[in-house]
């Protein structure tokens, strides 16, 4: 065993075979050993030690964008959807030869309008469909597209598609409409075969020369490391990336539970680094520029009109309450008024039953009484200070009047009258100031 290990090395330093292959042939010793019970006899761990160390993961790169823009030129129409899909998914090419068109779902934007609301946001693919590695990745909606545009010119050409079609198949000439109505699905060799074709037309990756034993990139394989890469620099959790690409967590699958719809709001982040045509993305970039514009000035102008709402209500509000104030302050004053006039009418109407009884008793009784002459006087004193004193309710006295058909004196004319009945206290003067009296109060 350690003389068949030295040999590989020595192959290995000839650069006949990888370091990476040496242990493969000892997978097969290993085994024949274990199963005819010879492994006891063996120190395994002492032969793995003489094996040359070959790399951990392999030195090819991911193909360049512009590498994969032109391939897409490619004139053979499957190339297109078949390498849109693995970008940006990243399955592996074997998961083609179960792919069905029932395995890819379109998702719509629900955000959009009404009007708009056919528009795909992505589209989810269910990967090796019925197997124990079943798992669901998502295509870009330039990926579904190219799909759907496959598919549409199959059904042009004659081929009946159904749920159950394949998305790879074998490629027809022109005009052959048998070809193109029994469709034969590709196995991943053939798939193989068509993109390393493919790479090589385009001059993008030429064979092999004499001596070299790998590309710069893989055929396949490649694009599931660009997807990665991707992925990586569009920010999507690493753990769901490696679940996107059907990779095991290991112990962790047991406990890992993402939704779909978490799955998903991370893969639409990476919808601008995994899609090919930059155009498409300078035009959602433009969009979706010009919708966070409009959404920030419909916010500024919102804002703008709360302040305004706000400043209007408070002015306004100000305004309101100080009319609410006034119109209680009238109500409250018109109460007083009221309350003022009913007093005052209540007042007047004493004083003039007083004086008109006591008048028509003096009358019939021809006496002069000097207190008669001053309470009147004093009646008609204290109604001409009251008025004085309240000129707002002037008017309504004199309605009061007028309604009786009567004429107050003045204060000068009582205060002049009153004197000259101190002066004089003959029978005669006072005749006359009872006679003044009744022809200025009564209207006699």
């Amino acid at each position: 065993m350690l003389a068949f290990a030295n040999y590989q090395k020595e192959r290995v330093n000839k650069k006949e075979i990888s370091p990476s292959t040496v242990p493969n042939y000892f997978k097969a010793v290993k085994l024949f050993c274990q199963a005819n019970r010879l492994s006891k006899n063996i120190e395994w761990k002492n032969i793995s030690k003489t094996m040359p160390r070959g790399l951990t993961a392999a030195d090819d790169r991911a193909p360049t964008l512009e590498e994969i823009q032109k391939l897409l030129e490619f004139p053979d129409r499957r190339v297109k959807p078949l390498v849109l899909t693995m970008v940006s998914s990243g399955i592996r090419v074997g998961a083609f030869e179960t792919l069905k068109w029932k395995h890819i779902i379109p998702i719509y934007d629900q955000k959009q309008p009404q009007q708009n609301s056919d528009i795909i946001k992505a589209a989810k693919i269910l990967v090796y469909p019925g197997d124990r590695e079943q798992y669901y990745s998502f295509l870009t909606p330039e990926a579904y597209t190219a799909v759907k545009d496959w598919v549409d010119y199959r059904t042009a050409c004659g081929e009946k598609i159904t749920k159950e079609s394949f998305i790879m198949r074998d490629i027809w000439q022109n005009g052959d409409e048998d070809g193109a109505a029994n469709p034969k699905p590709l196995n991943s060799e053939a798939i193989t075969r068509l993109l390393n074709r493919a790479w090589q037309a385009q001059k993008i990756r030429p064979q092999l020369q004499k001596g070299e034993k790998r590309h710069e990139f893989k055929t396949a394989n490649g694009f599931r490391k660009y997807f990665k890469t991707q992925a990586e620099q569009a920010r999507i959790p690493s753990i769901k990336i490696e679940l996107l690409m059907g990779h095991s967590l290991g112990v962790t699958d047991s406990y890992i539970r993402f939704s779909e719809e978490q799955m998903l709001e991370d893969y639409l982040q990476g919808i601008e680094y995994l899609t090919l045509n930059q155009n498409i993305v300078l035009i959602n970039k433009s969009i979706k520029q010009q919708g966070e514009y409009i959404q920030q000035s419909l916010k500024e102008m919102e804002e703008k009109h709360k302040k305004e709402i706000e400043t209007l209500d408070e002015k306004y509000r100000g305004q309101l309450n100080k009319v609410n104030q006034d119109m209680v302050k009238a109500i409250k004053s018109q109460e007083e008024t009221t309350e003022k006039l009913n007093l005052l009418d209540n007042t007047f109407q004493f004083f003039y039953d007083v004086s008109l009884k006591e008048y028509k008793k003096a009358r019939e009784t021809h006496t002069k009484n000097k207190t008669l002459v001053k309470n009147f006087a004093n009646a008609v004193l204290f109604i001409n200070e009251f008025i004085n004193d309240n000129p707002e309710y002037q008017h309504a006295f004199k309605s009061l009047l007028d309604k009786r058909g009567l004429t107050l004196p003045s204060t000068d004319e009582m205060n002049k009258s009153l004197k000259e009945q101190e002066q004089q206290e003959s029978e005669k003067d006072k005749k006359k100031v009872i006679d003044y009296y009744n022809g200025k109060f009564y209207g006699l």
